[in-house]
């Protein structure tokens, strides 16, 4: 079921799963809709997104280990500045109602994941006949709120216990489960490498020319390897390099096509474990800290208007190699739709088995 891109006359865009509208998260609290993506616009990018006026300001050395950015440091919720800390709903601002007859999912701009599962899953809802629409938002804290004032109806990238601080900014959404178990961080190297895991680092370093290639300085994943992986395994000789995300992948092809050996730092899910051969580094004192997993959250009350989406939802799962193979066909096809619908007709089986009428 498909309806056309209409202006509402709030100045928000509904309309068909193609149509994708960026949202910031205003001093008033609105969810705003800036642009908006649809049919008509083959292979523009994504919208100018307007800074936003978050609670507090994230602190520059507290950022996401993955790489997506930076997240606040509060542990909870605070009234202050929160423009949905009022006692009871009715206080909220842009209250949402509450079955409008669109399943609306909220995604985080430039999380790779967060954006193929979404559109895999808009694809599949839109075949059963559910109207979807994609809001894209700038700030994970951004979203949590949305969630929470049902402004969102679902949000398919939260990463647990990574973004717990944000999840407490939305009490009431409900966790539907991990549709990934494990997304670790790691050093990763070249399959043929002569180690298996990050302390054999310290007799073969030499071997690597004595360095692991991380990606954007003050990254959480830099910080990681550089304060707590490398004084754990005592790799006192070993240089982690600040790089950026583009150059360390560019590195590691070329040290790969070269035959070389190289180690860089890496999380999963990511395209280049199905486009190179790797090997993730055992990591056997726990270093890098407890593994995230991906889960899917509802609004509070998307169950009782849409339980068998609800269902489905709860049922959804891949695999390392399914969402890389997936973020990989969507690098090839250099477009998220194109991406998904070449790999949705290759698996075509699994994907069918997502949604079924109960």
């Amino acid at each position: 079921m498909r309806r056309s891109t209409t202006p509402r006359p709030d100045g928000a865009v509904q309309g068909t799963r193609r149509a994708v509208v960026a949202l910031a998260l205003v001093s008033a609290g609105a969810l705003t809709a800036c642009s908006s993506l649809g049919d008509d616009l083959p292979g523009q990018g994504a919208p100018q997104i307007p800074d936003l006026d978050l609670p507090q300001a994230p602190d520059p050395d507290h950022t996401d280990p993955h790489g997506h950015g930076e997240i606040p440091t509060e542990t909870g919720p605070t009234t202050e500045g929160n423009p949905y800390s009022g006692e009871t709903p009715s206080d909220w601002p842009n209250q949402a109602p509450v079955d409008d007859g669109v399943v609306t999912i909220g995604v985080l701009d430039g999380w790779a994941e967060g954006e193929a599962v979404t559109e895999l899953w808009a694809g599949v809802l839109d075949e059963a006949g559910y109207d979807v629409d994609i809001q894209r938002v700038a700030d994970p804290t951004a979203l949590y709120f949305a969630l929470e004032n049902g402004d969102v109806d679902l949000f398919l990238d939260a990463w647990v216990p990574n973004q717990q601080d944000m999840i407490d900014y939305a009490p009431t959404a409900v966790d539907l489960g991990a549709w990934l178990d494990e997304a670790p961080l790691t050093i990763a190297v070249n399959e043929d490498a002569p180690v298996t895991s990050i302390p054999e680092l310290a007799e073969h370093g030499e071997e690597f020319g004595n360095e692991i290639i991380g990606i954007e300085p003050g990254s959480g994943l830099n910080r990681a390897v550089r304060d707590d992986v490398l004084p754990a395994y005592g790799l006192d000789d070993i240089e982690l390099i600040d790089a950026s995300t583009p150059e360390m992948l560019d590195r590691l092809e070329e040290a790969i096509d070269a035959g070389e050996n190289i180690a860089v730092a890496l999380w999963q899910p990511n395209a280049v474990y199905a486009d190179l051969p790797l090997r993730d580094l055992e990591d056997p004192d726990g270093a890098f800290g407890e593994t995230d997993s991906i889960h899917v959250f509802s609004s509070e009350d998307f169950q009782e208007y849409n339980p068998e989406v609800t269902n489905a939802l709860e049922d959804f799962t891949m695999s390392l190699e399914q969402i890389d193979s997936l973020l990989s066909s969507i690098e090839d096809a250099r477009d998220p739709a194109a991406g998904v619908e070449a790999w949705s007709e290759e698996n075509a089986d699994y994907v069918d088995g997502l949604f079924t009428e109960r």
